[in-house]
């Protein structure tokens, strides 16, 4: 038997786990590229091993197994490289693969042992993976900073690097892509979002938290955050599998309908005196901002739907899911529920951070759609739609000093009269890549202004429940309408 052979899961494990720590002690901006490159590896093989555990040694956790969310943001990653965006193809770091392999080997001997029925016996090897998911969340939470301070360094070094050439004047063609540190910081956006659903795994989530407030108000608490978990991994799943309009405009309008729901729920949370005003004002002209956006893309991508295309079945099922639960939570019967209301309903706190996680998730799901509209080859749409979109979009690139789109006729007569279905013009998917690239700026905004929405303590709340909540007129009675349960028809009218 060869020497590795003898390593049990946990040693492997703890292998790992020491691998993550002397990765982030070591991390070096030149190795970043590698090391985002091997990270969509890693994760797969830890989800590999993370389902392989027997039932009896999983840890209790209401709602999705947040391994599914992760998963999903690896393989996100995964396909803006593949697909020729940065960091494009080349070298992986080996710390990452070695670990990798690590839990495929870790998974193997696992599914050996059930298979042989020694997880019926009270072995030691078995005691000792009593906390294995909380140490391979722990080696992925770990590295995954790593790769993000690898990442920011990186981008720093690029962008001096940029400073120094144009002062040298060096030929352009020897110089760094200037776009490559905006690309580094897009990924971190992304792993910012991977951080956090490790790290509430690990470090406590609210829906484990003991039950403060009754059972019928912790049960739609805990149905927000299952289905907006849901709704997230589904979302990643339906985009990777048929980037299409129809999928792509279903998103834009659910995520516009959670941007809404969230500037609800903290409305309600700022007028029981649980998150300062101050602070949910900024929120709640950010979120505000980013709905728009998200509207605003909804309309762009159903623009190119073909009338043929359906969206899929799974994705419609999760987007319906999400808008009865919001209706559930925030509204009563035509209109937005009264804070008092709400408040009742659910767990406010739990429900803040909640809307915090679902913050941030708009920030990768918005990189997932840009990500399409860039790459996707098999982006097509009706000829006459796409006329009058590409046309708009030419003039405003003209407008822009885009040269190179004079005197080109992007759909000819006969496919407008036709209506025929086509590929997708430059200009008409240049306009989706800026309305995506101005979704993730007010979604990354909304997400940084959310994370200021800390809840006090249980004694700072007893104090203000006794000195009594200020009151707070409400902002979107007059402004929003609850939301319809077709799931053709956009979020939220302004």
């Amino acid at each position: 038997m060869a020497a590795a052979d003898r390593h049990t899961p946990a040693e492997l494990l703890a292998e790992n786990d020491e691998l993550a720590r002397l990765l982030l002690l070591e991390v070096s901006g030149h190795r970043a590229p590698a090391m985002l490159r091997a990270f969509p590896a890693l994760v797969d093989a830890a989800a590999r091993m993370w389902s392989t555990l027997p039932t009896a040694i999983q840890r209790e956790v209401p709602g999705p197994d947040p391994m599914f969310r992760l998963v999903a943001i690896a393989r996100g990653i995964d396909r803006a490289h593949t697909s020729g965006l940065w960091p494009a193809d080349g070298p992986t770091d080996e710390r990452l693969l070695i670990m990798a392999t690590n839990f495929t080997r870790a998974a193997e001997m696992i599914n050996n042992s059930v298979q042989a029925g020694h997880p019926n016996q009270a072995s030691a090897v078995w005691s000792d993976l009593a906390d294995c998911r909380t140490q391979t969340m722990h080696v992925l939470y770990v590295t995954a900073h790593g790769v993000t301070v690898g990442l920011a360094e990186h981008a720093a070094m690029i962008t001096e690097q940029l400073r120094r050439d144009s002062l040298r004047k060096m030929p352009s063609s020897i110089r760094y892509d200037p776009g490559e540190p905006d690309a580094a910081r897009a990924m971190i956006s992304r792993l910012d979002m991977f951080e956090q659903i490790a790290g509430r795994y690990l470090f406590g989530s609210d829906s484990r938290r003991p039950n403060e407030v009754g059972g019928p108000s912790v049960s739609v608490t805990e149905r927000l955050a299952s289905v907006l978990a849901v709704w997230d991994i589904q979302a990643h799943r339906s985009l990777a599998a048929h980037p299409s309009p129809p999928n792509l405009a279903c998103v834009s309008r659910v995520q516009a309908l959670i941007a809404t729901a969230s500037a609800v729920i903290a409305e309600a949370a700022a007028h029981t005196g649980l998150i300062e005003a101050s602070a949910y004002d900024r929120f709640a002209s950010l979120i505000d901002t980013s709905q728009f956006g998200w509207t605003r893309a909804a309309n762009r991508w159903s623009e190119l739907i073909n009338p043929a295309a359906r969206t899929d079945p799974k994705l419609v099922g999760a987007a319906g899911e999400v808008r009865a639960t919001i209706a559930a939570t925030a509204y009563d019967q035509t209109s937005f529920a009264t804070a008092d209301l709400i408040a009742s309903r659910i767990d406010l706190p739990t429900a803040v951070a909640q809307l915090q996680l679902a913050s941030a998730a708009a920030v990768d799901v918005a990189y997932v759609a840009r990500d399409i509209a860039l790459t996707e080859p098999t982006l097509t749409a009706p000829a006459r739609a796409i006329a009058m979109r590409t046309q708009a979009d030419t003039e405003r690139a003209i407008e822009h000093g885009e040269s190179r789109y004079l005197g080109i006729d992007w759909v000819t007569a006969g496919d407008v009269r036709a209506n025929r279905i086509i590929p997708l013009p430059d200009p008409a998917r240049r306009g989706l890549v800026d309305t995506a690239d101005h979704v993730i700026a007010t979604a990354g905004q909304a997400a940084a202004a959310a994370a200021t929405l800390t809840p006090p303590t249980q004694a700072e709340r007893t104090e203000r429940a006794q000195g009594g909540p200020a009151s707070m007129p409400s902002r979107h009675a007059a402004t929003r309408t609850p939301p319809v349960q077709s799931a053709e028809r956009p979020g939220p009218s302004r």
